[in-house]
Parts: structure tokens; sequence; C-alpha cells
């Protein structure tokens, strides 16, 4: 079994900052690590650990923004459990531990492939706030140029 202590070195993930976190994949028995590149922060620690059974990323936010990140994951996660990955454990006020999901990252597709996934997690976004009554009961705003702008800025 390995430990956290070569990316803790490496990148300051330090046991003594972070022991839950720590002790936690260490009883998952941790065969190794791999560090991921942030795609919104370079300066963050994301890193995927390989464990006997499951794999989970770690994201340590480097940039003052910590508080608000995790409420908003963790408000994503309760309201679209369904879509977002489970969060296993929140240490301090800016590091949290979640299942890592298999699959191209969503910057590696193509534009059709972005705008397909866009419109798939829209329709289940839409299903999951407003559910079957969603024709006729609520009022529509249509968002959809907003999200295609943000998105076509990456």
């Amino acid at each position: 079994m390995e430990s956290l202590n070569g990316i803790g070195q490496v990148c300051g993930f330090d046991e003594d900052k972070f022991p839950r976190t720590h002790k936690f994949l260490e009883s998952q028995h941790i065969r190794g690590t791999e560090r991921l590149p942030s795609r919104w922060r370079s300066n963050n620690l994301v890193f995927r650990a390989f464990c006997e059974y499951e794999e989970y990323v770690v994201k340590k936010i480097n940039n003052g923004e910590a508080n608000g990140e995790i409420e908003r994951v963790k408000l994503m996660r309760r309201t679209y459990p369904m879509i977002t990955p489970r969060l296993f454990l929140i240490e301090g006020n800016d590091c949290y531990t979640m299942n890592y999901v298999e699959g191209k990252s969503f910057f590696n597709l193509s534009r059709d492939e972005r705008v397909e996934k866009i419109a798939i997690a829209g329709r289940m976004l839409r299903q999951a706030y407003f559910g079957d009554g969603f024709a006729g009961t609520q009022r529509f705003i249509d968002i959809s140029e907003k999200v295609r702008k943000g998105f076509e800025r990456y």
C-alpha cells in the first residue's frame, strides 16, 4: 500500500494540514496517485488516488475562493445527486474528496460533442428542477444563448 507522502511533498498536500483526508484515502488502501491538471485554476492541487476498490479525486483550492466553491459543490450534490460526483469528505474550508468519474474531459470533446452534452445536462436539470409539469406550469426563461457563449470561451 502506498501513502500520500510523495504527492504531499511535491504539491503541498501535507498530512498535518489534511489529516482526515490522508486517513480516509489510506483506509481505502491507496495504491497510487496521479496529479491532474486544473482546467479552471492552475494553482489548485487536483489529484486522482487509485485505491483498492474505488478511485477518488482530491481537490485543494489555493485561490482564496474555497468556501464559495465548496458550498456550490455541496449545493449541486444536494440538488442534482444523479449527475454530480459523490462527496466523501470536506476538510477545512479548502479541500474536498469525491469519487472519480471515468470518461473524457468535457474540454477534450469536439465542439459538437460539447453542445450535445450540454443539451443532455440541460434536459436533466430541467427535469430535476421542474419535474414532469415543466411545459405549462412554470415561467420559462431561455438562457441557452448565455450558456452557449459561456462554454464557447473554453
